[in-house]
């Protein structure tokens, strides 16, 4: 299916999303930072990218910032995980550049429907 990089300085949560996304049947890949992030995306395409808003050294936003503004290609499509759900930060996120937002605590199975439906969304 889709190669996706699942970035998340929790680790439990990167494992999580791993074995959800890879028994969907998608290639994943993932990073524990946002630098790691962008050099993950400097050597390897992916189709979509489940990013996390607070981490340490670079925030989920600034990983988008950057890959928006200097996008590897193809632009990798962004969904925006992350435990503050107010509606301004929902609103931070998609201006950063997310295609779509979800908060933690989240349901794995709406997750993984998200994620196909913005990967549908691509092909079509």
């Amino acid at each position: 299916m889709a190669r996706l990089l699942v970035v998340d300085d929790d680790e439990d949560i990167r494992e999580l999303l791993s074995i959800a996304l890879g028994v969907a049947g998608h290639e994943i890949l993932t990073a524990s930072d946002g630098p790691e992030a962008l050099d993950v995306l400097a050597a390897e395409p992916v189709d979509l990218m489940v990013l996390d808003v607070s981490m340490p050294q670079m925030s989920g936003l600034e990983v988008a910032r950057r890959v928006r503004a200097t996008p590897p290609a193809p632009e990798p499509l962004i969904l925006m995980l992350s435990a503050m759900g107010d509606p301004d930060d929902i609103a931070a996120g998609l201006a950063a550049g997310a295609d779509t937002y979800a908060t933690k605590p989240f349901n794995i199975k709406s997750l993984t429907r998200a994620v196909d439906t913005l990967l549908r969304g691509r092909a079509s």
